[in-house]
């Protein structure tokens, strides 16, 4: 038997054991939440840690037109604090014109693990995606998924969780939670997923 036929099929037997390990049900739900956002319109909540201390705020984001609404509120305060407004390359806040912020990096990069999740699959140190329940929150019952890495180049060591809230016309609430190892969680919340409004400029 020549190595690369002796390679191949042990690439196909470990191929085979990585996907019994894998959770079809709960990677069917991933994806549902992953394509839900990909639409690139979405309401949001999110709850973030910076270097010196955190950021929370609430609006509304277009990626497809690079559109957003939304309010920072820093603890301790920042010098970003207020309601923003980015639309057609230009960015307003508190209704002036004002320099560029990049909060909106943060609910867009939030999603990123999640839509990488096959590709963070193939390295070593990788934990696959399980199902974990039904869980309330804020009131309202969510399916909880989760899956992590280890030692991983781009993320390092974290724990990455799905809560998803889906109904019979579809995706109706996604929350995605990022805590790396010894750090406080990273979380955002999409609701009214596709709904489109009219961001007024100053």
């Amino acid at each position: 038997m020549s190595r690369i036929v002796a390679a191949f099929i042990l690439l196909v037997a470990a191929s085979a054991a990585f996907a019994q390990d894998r959770d079809e049900a709960a990677d069917a739900a991933l994806e549902r939440a992953v394509e839900a956002l990909r639409s690139g319109v979405f309401h949001f909540e999110y709850d973030v840690s910076l270097q010196d201390g955190r950021i929370t705020g609430s609006g509304y984001g277009d990626r497809n037109t690079n559109t957003w609404q939304y309010t920072v509120q820093g603890t301790p305060p920042t010098a970003n604090d207020g309601e923003w407004i980015i639309s057609g390359g230009a960015y307003y806040r508190n209704g002036a014109p004002a320099g560029p912020d990049f909060t909106n990096n943060a609910i867009t990069g939030g999603v990123a693990p999640f839509d990488s999740y096959d590709d963070l699959s193939w390295f070593d140190g990788f934990t696959p995606l399980s199902h974990l329940g039904t869980v309330e929150v804020d009131g309202v019952p969510a399916e909880h998924y989760s899956f992590a890495v280890k030692d991983n180049f781009l993320y390092g060591t974290a724990t990455f969780e799905l809560f998803l809230t889906e109904t019979d016309a579809g995706v109706e609430r996604i929350i995605l939670e990022t805590t790396p190892a010894g750090q406080e969680p990273n979380r955002v919340t999409y609701t009214r997923i596709g709904e489109i409004i009219n961001v007024q400029t100053p």
